[in-house]
């Protein structure tokens, strides 16, 4: 019963999101025509004000997403057991992608304190598991994300 209601209220946020997603792109659309065309001016500040409330909606869900599709990854007993990578993959998913250092911030955040080499070490066996993404970013700086 509780799987099923968790994959219905996935579904509905990810609707939800889809739905929010196409709305900003028509604004966006409508501000570019408004843009062009003089005599519409008028309404521009009306589509930034709609555009500005809608994006307001879209991130909570976006984190909300993020969140609910990263429940597997703390409910497993590796993750669950090992206070460290559950708040690394808690971090994760508030915040999207970040580095090692600001992970580690927000380990120190919610515990008082966090080891740079740990939260590395942390991160390699997070992504060895298939958890987390390593990416690079820039020239030799890589950042971390969740597998979604």
């Amino acid at each position: 019963m509780k799987g099923e209601e968790n994959k219905r209220s996935d579904k509905q946020l990810e609707e939800l999101s889809g739905k929010l997603d196409e709305l900003i792109k028509r604004l966006d659309v409508l501000e570019k025509i408004i843009a062009i065309s003089p005599e519409y001016s008028a309404i521009a500040n009306v589509i930034d004000v709609l555009t500005m409330g809608v994006r307001l909606y879209d991130e909570p869900i976006k984190v909300l997403n993020r969140l609910l599709s990263v429940r597997k990854y703390v409910e497993k007993s590796e993750v669950a057991g090992d206070e460290i990578s559950r708040l690394t993959v808690q971090a994760l998913a508030f915040r999207g992608s970040l580095n090692i250092s600001q992970i580690t911030r927000e380990i120190k955040g919610s515990r008082g304190r966090a080891s740079r080499k740990i939260v590395r070490e942390r991160l390699l066996k997070l992504v060895e598991e298939g958890v987390v993404i390593k990416e690079k970013h820039g020239g030799v700086r890589y950042r971390y994300r969740l597998v979604e």
